[in-house]
């Protein structure tokens, strides 16, 4: 049997409306500074959508002598 390398990747959104500024750009400026401050922190609440697919960090089929011991396995035997 062969070994895959398959990454799951979720992504979280939140909109979040930014007063009393003069342009888009310093609206976004503000909303990077809230989430490095903490002030904006996503949960499972926020949860958008999934995506399943090959790792990038592998060419597909993973050969038997590569190391991917960091990796958690699923239907390993």
């Amino acid at each position: 049997m062969s070994k895959y390398a398959i990454r799951v990747r979720e992504i979280f959104s939140r909109t979040v409306i930014v007063d009393n500024v003069e342009s888009i750009d310093e609206a976004l400026n503000e909303v990077g500074k809230a989430v490095e401050a903490g002030r904006i922190n996503l949960d499972y609440d926020d949860y958008d959508d999934r995506d399943i697919e090959p790792s990038p960090y592998f060419d597909g089929e993973i050969s038997d002598d590569e190391d991917v011991s960091y990796y958690q396995h699923i239907n390993e035997k």
